[in-house]
């Protein structure tokens, strides 16, 4: 559901729905009528929850579009290693084109992790961040 839209337009309909709360939030306070009091207070708590479902939604778009964590192998094969040293023992190899998701980093190496759960340390000289 997070990715039907992208964070600028999440932030958007946030906004909205903001603004419709407080109308809510005026009309509950201000309007003697029973049921337009009633109706207003429970339109409050489902525009207050959705409003903050969708800041959520756009908070970690964001988040995600500025942490990439994730890399490609760019090199025919890229060692991993045990450590962030060249003289370390090398755990497997990876292909070119092989998707890995980054953990941390040390100086040019980089801790990866592949879809199989194995973790070592490759050159950053082998991968590129998308």
């Amino acid at each position: 559901m997070r990715n039907i839209n992208n964070s600028d337009r999440w932030a958007t309909i946030s906004i909205v729905l903001f603004i419709l709360f407080l109308a809510s939030v005026a009309t509950f306070l201000f309007v003697r009528i029973l049921w337009a009091r009633k109706s207003s207070f429970y339109a409050g708590i489902v525009l207050f929850f959705l409003m903050i479902m969708t800041n959520l939604f756009a908070f970690s778009q964001k988040s995600e579009r500025i942490h990439r964590n994730n890399a490609i192998v760019m090199v025919g094969a890229a060692r991993v290693n045990a450590s962030p040293d060249e003289n370390s023992n090398a755990l497997f190899e990876l292909h070119e084109g092989t998707k890995v998701k980054i953990r941390s980093n040390d100086a040019d190496w980089y801790e990866i992790e592949i879809a199989n759960g194995s973790v070592g340390w490759t050159s950053s000289q082998n991968i590129e961040i998308i």
